[in-house]
């Protein structure tokens, strides 16, 4: 890491929320690359979406787009300004003995910028029957 990347906010590994940290959630949310760059074993996957964010091409990157020097733009979520903000996506249940492997990976490969946090998923089917 050096200390461009650090100006630019860029982490050597995603952030964790405390709540994440206290979660027992086995589930991750896909909005972005994680929706077709799926590079992880999993159990099931499928559609929902999470209330309370909202997708944007805010975040700088010096890895995945752009340089050091010239950070490029990728996909992040930010907080919701109303409470009907959802972001639709793609729920991974990931298999219990692997899900520290498979998170501290992710963490890394996720890491410039990104907090990890606890989201209530909610399925397609489930906002069908509540609409």
């Amino acid at each position: 890491m050096t200390s461009q990347e650090l100006v630019h906010g860029c982490w050597d590994k995603a952030q964790v929320s405390q709540a994440a940290l206290q979660s027992s959630a086995r589930m991750l949310f896909g909005y972005g690359s994680l929706i077709w760059k799926v590079d992880f074993e999993t159990v099931r996957s499928f559609p929902c979406y999470i209330s309370g964010f909202e997708r944007r091409f805010w975040m700088k990157s010096a890895d995945h787009r752009g340089t050091v020097d010239s950070p490029g733009r990728v996909v992040t979520l930010v907080k919701g300004k109303t409470e009907t903000s959802k972001v639709a996506g793609r729920a991974y249940e990931i298999p219990p003995d692997k899900f520290q492997e498979i998170i501290d990976q992710l963490d890394v490969r996720e890491r410039h910028g990104y907090t990890r946090e606890v989201a209530k998923i909610v399925t397609l089917q489930e906002m069908s029957m509540n609409a």
